[in-house]
């Protein structure tokens, strides 16, 4: 059989493999084929930087969180918390279940909810897990309560 992703520079790990054939299994075509151009787009970026795979960065967590991002979207992954935690929860589970370490599982949870609040901004609002995590990213101060209540709109009190 031929390989349908010979010519795509994605990581062949075992891993990796296996994380593609899961994710085309239980997602539709339309989130999958997206998953796979956001880590084609994301390594563009890195290239595009001068970073190379596995040098400067971790190429098979780029390649394992971008798959896996949208994951939540699917059938098996809609569960009762919104879908980037959902999706988040099912990356994490199949990624413990191949024997992924704890701490590289992490950086795949973390990378798909701050990826999707850097993409969308007012998903991860201020006080809440998902803006926690990308102040942590960014590195962003917290606003106080006062400036919090001096913006527009407000109710000036």
């Amino acid at each position: 059989m031929t390989d349908p992703y010979a010519g795509l520079p994605f990581p062949r790990t075992a891993l990796a493999l296996k994380a593609l054939h899961h994710t085309r299994g239980i997602e539709a075509p339309a989130i999958f084929n997206h998953s796979l151009r956001t880590y084609l787009y994301g390594r563009f970026l890195g290239e595009c930087r001068g970073l190379r795979p596995d040098h400067d960065y971790d190429d098979e967590l780029l390649f394992l969180g971008c798959l896996l991002h949208d994951a939540g979207l699917s059938r098996e992954g809609d569960r009762e918390q919104t879908f980037n935690l959902d999706g988040a929860d099912l990356a994490a589970r199949f990624l413990t279940d191949q024997g992924m370490a704890a701490d590289r599982v992490d950086i795949v949870w973390d990378d798909t909810i701050v990826d999707q609040a850097l993409a969308k901004p007012h998903k991860a609002p201020v006080f809440t897990m998902p803006g926690e995590l990308l102040r942590q990213k960014t590195g962003a101060p917290w606003p106080t309560w006062q400036q919090l209540m001096a913006q527009e709109p407000s109710w000036h009190d």
